[in-house]
């Protein structure tokens, strides 16, 4: 958003503040052009208030950490330091952040986060099995968590419609959590075993090509670049595939 190359990026600091945050014990002192300028839900509770100077704003049922992130985003602070590394609390923070950005209408960190995903990871799995399992896995946790609801939905009353094709690319718009969901996947396919796996795609942080892991890769967890032969470091988000 434009607006927000004009706006000090002062975050926390009570001189440069017009506006407190509230979330638990936790106070966060923010500015009120900055929130107006991401949300118009923040925009239109401020606007609504009679008060000027110190305003409070409380965020109610969310932890003061999470909170904090989802503010410093506002001011332009990075929500992981490296995507190519995830870890299980990573994927957690990522899926509670696009949450939060859901709750209060900040839509960018929404499709930061959608795109996050997709920027380093490319699924190559194919077939009607996997589809089903697909299925299944986002109907086992619709009722715990909102962005997994929405996807076990369009999965339950689109699969049998949807090409291919066009299943794949929604997948690839889903956020980091996807990896979660295909660790339940791979558990009930036990995919390694199965012939008609096509592998999965990961694009290379270094020469930013795709290269293919195959089920040798994931046995002896050898990540390196067919292009360029950057190897990269075991762990994260890459053991997680396997």
């Amino acid at each position: 958003i434009s607006i927000i190359s004009t706006i000090p990026r002062y975050f926390d600091d009570k001189i440069y503040s017009d506006v407190t945050v509230r979330c638990g014990e936790d106070r966060i002192h923010v500015r009120k052009d900055v929130l107006c300028a991401w949300s118009d839900h923040f925009r239109e509770h401020l606007e609504r208030s009679s008060q000027i100077v110190d305003e409070e704003l409380v965020l109610e049922g969310d932890d003061s950490a999470l909170a904090r992130a989802f503010l410093k985003y506002m001011y332009g602070a990075p929500y992981i330091d490296n995507p190519l590394d995830f870890t299980d609390d990573d994927s957690k923070r990522l899926n509670n952040l696009y949450k939060l950005g859901c709750k209060y209408g900040v839509w960018s960190l929404v499709f930061d986060m959608c795109i996050t995903f997709s920027e380093y990871i490319e699924l190559g799995y194919t077939g009607d099995k996997f589809f089903k399992a697909i299925e299944l896995a986002y109907q086992l946790n619709e009722s715990g968590d909102l962005l997994l609801a929405y996807i076990s939905r369009a999965c339950k009353y689109n699969i049998k419609q949807l090409a291919s094709f066009e299943f794949y690319e929604t997948l690839q718009r889903t956020p980091t959590l996807c990896v979660e969901l295909l660790a339940h996947v791979v558990s009930k396919l036990d995919l390694k075993d199965d012939p008609s796996r096509d592998g999965s795609r990961l694009r290379c942080p270094d020469c930013r090509q795709f290269f293919t892991l195959h089920k040798s890769h994931v046995q002896s967890h050898e990540w390196m670049c067919g292009w360029c032969g950057y190897k990269a470091p075991a762990g994260g988000l890459w053991d997680r595939l396997s």
